[in-house]
Order: structure tokens, then C-alpha cells, then sequence
């Protein structure tokens, strides 16, 4: 296979294993439930700790409400270049 039908298999391999869109995620530790999708303010996770434990993506963000969060969080999965994964407080 020559050097350019390398090239164009890499980058055809990268477009189909790419995140195909960011995803927000909710935390509320006073009204959210382990139970929840955590993908709405609505029906948010308990805990940041529940939120690193679903199957993030590049790209995804972390919207945490108010509060004292005292957990320690590991995360299993990363961001990219230009897609990174995000924490920020909620904003209605």
C-alpha cells in the first residue's frame, strides 16, 4: 500500500471512530439520584464521581451545581485535542 493509501486510511479510520457529538452531563448533590441518566438539570447524577463513571467522550461536559462536593474523582476516559472533557458550574 503506498504512502497517500495509508494516509487516507488513517484518516478515514480516525472520521469513524471520532466522537459524533458532545454530550452535557448534570450533577446535583441535593436532588440528584444514582439512578438517573444524568443527560437533564431534570434527572441529574448525585455525585461527580457517578458522572466519571459513565462512558464520556471527548468533547462531553460536566455541569455542576452548587454545593460542597467532598469525593475523589478518577476519571477513565479522556479528552482529545480540540475536544477536551469539561467541568463547569451550571448556569440556567
Amino acid at each position: 500500500m503506498s504512502a497517500y493509501g495509508l494516509l487516507l486510511a488513517a484518516c478515514l479510520w480516525t472520521l469513524w471512530f471520532l466522537p459524533t457529538g458532545a454530550t452535557d452531563y448534570y450533577v446535583d448533590q441535593s436532588v440528584g439520584k444514582m439512578n438517573n441518566t444524568c443527560l437533564s438539570i431534570s434527572f441529574p447524577c448525585a455525585t461527580i464521581s457517578q458522572w466519571a463513571s459513565l462512558a464520556i467522550n471527548p468533547g462531553d461536559t460536566c455541569h455542576i451545581r452548587g454545593g460542597t462536593y467532598r469525593e475523589t474523582i478518577t476519571l477513565t476516559h479522556s479528552g482529545m485535542t480540540g475536544l477536551p472533557i469539561t467541568f463547569k458550574a451550571y448556569s440556567p
